[in-house]
C-alpha cells in the first residue's frame, strides 16, 4: 500500500524470504519499490542505530514475545513526529497488551481507532515522550494498574508522611 501510494517506507524484517515474496509480488503487479527500503535485520539491532526520524506513521508488527513490542516502541516513538500515528498490531497478545495499556493512559498518546480489538491506532500528542520522570508517568504511579481512581505514588507517600508527622 505504501509503495503504491509512492510513500517513503522502511520495512524492517530479518526474513529474506519475506522480502523476496514482497519484491516478487511488486514486480508482477508493476508496483514501484524505489521509495521502499528493506532492512533485513532484527528490529532490536537496526532501530537503535537508525538515523531516520519525523515519521508520519509507524506500524509495530514484529516479534510478539516480551519485551520486543516495548523495545520496538522505545526505539521508534520519539522518531514519530507530533500528530503522527502509531499502529500496534496483535493487541490480543499479552506483551502487546502491556504496551497498549500504557499508551491508553499516557498523556503523550491519544487512541484514535480500534480495529476490532486486534490493531490500535494512537496519535502522538507530545513531541518528546521519553523525557518523563517515573513519578510523572500515569502508568507507573497509578494506584490501580492504570484504571479509574488514579492516585499517584507521590501522593500516597506524602499522605502517609503527613499521618506519621501528626502522630
Amino acid at each position: 500500500v505504501f509503495a503504491i501510494r509512492g510513500c517513503e517506507h522502511i520495512a524492517v524484517t530479518p526474513s529474506a524470504s519475506e522480502i523476496a515474496l514482497i519484491t516478487g509480488y511488486a514486480q508482477q503487479q508493476e508496483i514501484p519499490l524505489d521509495r521502499v527500503q528493506f532492512i533485513q535485520e532484527s528490529s532490536e539491532h537496526f532501530l537503535p542505530r537508525c538515523a531516520a526520524k519525523d515519521f508520519d506513521l509507524i506500524l509495530l508488527d514484529g516479534k510478539h514475545a516480551f519485551p520486543w513490542p516495548l523495545v520496538d516502541w522505545f526505539f521508534t516513538a520519539d522518531r514519530l513526529r507530533q500528530d503522527g500515528v502509531m499502529l500496534i498490531d496483535d493487541v490480543h497478545l499479552r506483551p502487546v497488551t502491556i504496551l497498549a495499556e500504557f499508551m491508553k493512559i499516557d498523556p503523550a498518546w491519544q487512541l484514535i481507532r480500534d480495529f476490532s480489538g486486534k490493531t490500535l491506532a494512537f496519535k502522538k500528542i507530545r513531541t518528546g515522550i521519553r523525557d518523563v520522570a517515573w513519578h510523572m508517568q500515569p502508568y507507573t504511579v497509578a494506584s490501580d494498574g492504570g484504571n479509574n481512581g488514579r492516585l499517584s505514588l507521590f501522593r500516597r507517600v506524602a499522605s502517609r508522611l503527613r499521618r506519621i508527622a501528626n502522630l
